[in-house]
């Protein structure tokens, strides 16, 4: 099933609330293969940069997904982040030559800097986890993460239609709340840890009641 899914709501609303235009395309939602996404990208050529959320099983679809933007939109920028290009930066940006960024880590901090040099027409460079490739090397740049959750964005539930997700609808239908971040434990298939963290965070309890409020206002 296919459910909502909080890293890039948290992505979306950051941008947001910094005022800067945002949209997310939901492709296994939507059922978005190569030829479609295609034609979404022929038709939106306004776009200035486009990012990509990727697992180790989405490597060859990104790589595939990033060539057809640059073959249409050349000067656009692009840009992969989430669990694989955190995990393998060097190898990301070392197979996909149509990839210009990758994005390690949480991005609530780094992503809208990134995105704000790139639409001031700057090279980005000094942006905590930011990857680049430099003079045939590779520029690794230390993550930032907030440390105080309940400083994080708040979610644009009011923007989200959470029934148009097939996981969604289940017997008993729900929504997922991110109440913690960070892992302790040492699981070897995982990578969640270089994304988040050994220590674990909390949000404030009244935190999230105030977004259950919400939720039960938005979507019942």
């Amino acid at each position: 099933s296919i459910t909502l899914d909080l890293g890039l709501l948290y992505l979306y609303s950051a941008l947001r609330e910094q005022g800067l235009a945002a949209t997310i395309l939901h492709c296994p939602k939507e059922k978005i293969d190569e030829d479609l996404f295609r034609q979404i990208i022929s038709k939106n050529r306004h776009l200035k940069i486009i990012g990509f959320k990727a697992f180790s099983v989405d490597h060859n679809s990104v790589k595939e997904m990033a060539r057809i933007v640059k073959s249409i939109l050349p000067e656009c920028v692009t840009i992969t982040g989430g669990p694989h290009p955190t995990a393998l930066p060097e190898y990301v940006l070392e197979d996909m030559p149509a990839i210009d960024y990758v994005f390690a880590g949480e991005g609530e901090v780094g992503f809208p800097l990134f995105c704000r040099q790139i639409l001031a027409g700057n090279k980005p460079a000094k942006i905590p986890g930011l990857v680049y490739r430099k003079d045939g090397n590779y520029i690794v740049n230390l993550p930032e993460t907030i440390q105080d959750l309940d400083q994080l964005p708040r979610i644009r539930w009011e923007e989200i239609n959470p029934y148009e997700y097939p996981g969604f609808l289940t017997s008993l239908p729900f929504i997922p709340i991110m109440a913690t971040r960070g892992c302790p434990y040492q699981c070897k298939y995982c990578a969640g840890h270089k994304i988040v963290g050994r220590k674990l965070r909390f949000r404030s309890v009244q935190n999230v009641i105030a977004e259950l409020r919400l939720l039960k206002q938005f979507h019942g």
